[in-house]
């Protein structure tokens, strides 16, 4: 199976650059950034994203590992995604290569309020 035919589906979800490659760093290890918000909720199904990050991980596989960049920052209640969320981390630790460092950028309050205050509320 080619890329062009497993992402045939997936072409404007990957277009939306919300999971890009930057290049290599001085150790020679992939460096990853990821923009969830970049993505449509009502277009982009969680499926297809992560079809999308299963690609771009294989695809720049480094035998030195990766660096992932994951911003949070411009983040609303519209692109929270349990799921999404639980099996893309799942995956990120199936990849082919090892997560050298995660950088995550400190999330709004409004995400932050969400995480602390109301999913507790509505999950007991």
């Amino acid at each position: 199976m080619t890329i062009n035919g497993a992402l045939s589906d997936d072409f404007e979800t990957l277009e939306t650059g919300f999971f890009q490659f930057l290049g290599t760093d001085d150790h020679g290890r992939s460096i990853l950034y990821h923009e969830k918000p970049k993505t449509d909720p009502t277009i982009h199904h969680r499926d297809s994203l992560r079809r999308v990050l299963f690609h771009m991980l294989h695809a720049t596989h480094s035998p030195n590992g990766c660096v992932l960049i994951v911003n949070l920052r411009t983040m609303s209640m519209k692109h929270i995604d349990r799921l999404y969320a639980k099996k893309g981390f799942e995956g990120i630790m199936e990849a082919p290569m090892a997560v050298k460092a995660l950088f995550m950028p400190s999330p709004t309050t409004s995400w932050l309020l969400h995480q602390t205050v109301f999913l507790p509320v509505l999950l007991a």
